[in-house]
């Protein structure tokens, strides 16, 4: 009686950690690359857009309107309204630079390892499987590389000029020294250079545009977190998939060899394992 109910808790045991193994197969590898491609996108997209933002600003936009803040005492701050440029002197733009070469090198990858999933569908390219899964998954391991420099360095920039703030009596200075003067103290980041400056009593049709533009430069930061747990996943897939296909070359390793070997073979040693465990869990019971 224990042993007819052990085989079949063993059998469903035994099938389950070979619905695991099916995942990593070659045929399965667009599902994690197609996610990479997206998330790769969508982070090139929020960095462009901010590239964008500061373009038009600088472009069209020139100066930003700064009301006179007749609530406080302060003298500095009540010499009436300014025009104050819209970006800073040091404003640092490498941080999306790396952002956005690291989220480009994303998606020409995923496109390449989709085109290259379709020759791992193929029996025809099946001696060369072994070498496309090892390409690709070092190229996807420099992405995660490169990605978690681009995450540190961004990280880093932000935290060392987050606390900045404007002071208003050098901000009416700079302007009163002329339109294309921007704020010289400090060192900015877009994202940081734009929650201080809405904390400026701005126009509210300006302080909309800018809070707006603000949040999406905190997300295109916080995305490149989720981009590289994706990437992480990724490579972890590709090396699984790729040591399935070594282990089928070799024609070394159960359960991840198929195609190899005899079949019955196979069958047989599976129900082996399968009856002494069984047969072990009678005993003690």
């Amino acid at each position: 009686m224990c042993t007819n109910t052990s085989r079949p808790q063993n059998l469903t045991i035994y099938e389950k950690g070979r619905r695991k193994e099916k995942m990593f197969r070659k045929k399965f590898l667009y599902i994690p690359f197609t996610i990479l491609l997206i998330t790769a996108t969508v982070q090139l997209a929020l960095v462009s857009r901010m590239v964008a933002f500061l373009h038009i600003q600088k472009t069209e936009i020139g100066t930003y309107h700064i009301l006179s803040n007749i609530t406080t005492t302060d003298t500095a701050q009540t010499g009436g309204d300014f025009h104050l440029h819209v970006l800073p002197e040091k404003l640092s733009l490498n941080q999306g630079h790396v952002t956005n070469g690291a989220a480009g090198y994303g998606v020409v990858i995923s496109i390449a390892s989709l085109v290259a999933c379709v020759f791992l569908r193929r029996d025809t390219y099946q001696q060369r499987h072994k070498s496309i899964l090892l390409t690709l998954t070092i190229a996807v391991s420099l992405l995660v590389l490169f990605n978690l420099a681009a995450l540190v360095y961004v990280f880093a920039v932000t935290y060392l000029t987050i606390e900045n703030k404007i002071n208003i009596g050098i901000a009416r200075a700079a302007a009163s020294a002329g339109p294309g003067v921007g704020y010289s103290i400090d060192s900015w980041t877009p994202e940081t250079w734009y929650q201080a400056l809405l904390l400026l009593p701005l126009e509210s049709s300006t302080h909309s545009t800018l809070s707006a533009a603000a949040q999406e430069m905190v997300a295109w930061r916080v995305w490149i977190i989720l981009y590289q747990i994706v990437g992480a996943v990724v490579v972890g897939w590709m090396g699984m998939a790729y040591l399935r296909e070594w282990k089928r070359v070799c024609g070394c390793g159960c359960g991840f060899a198929s195609g190899t070997g005899s079949g019955s073979g196979r069958v047989a040693s599976e129900e082996a394992v399968t009856y002494r465990i069984g047969y072990a869990e009678g005993g003690r019971k």
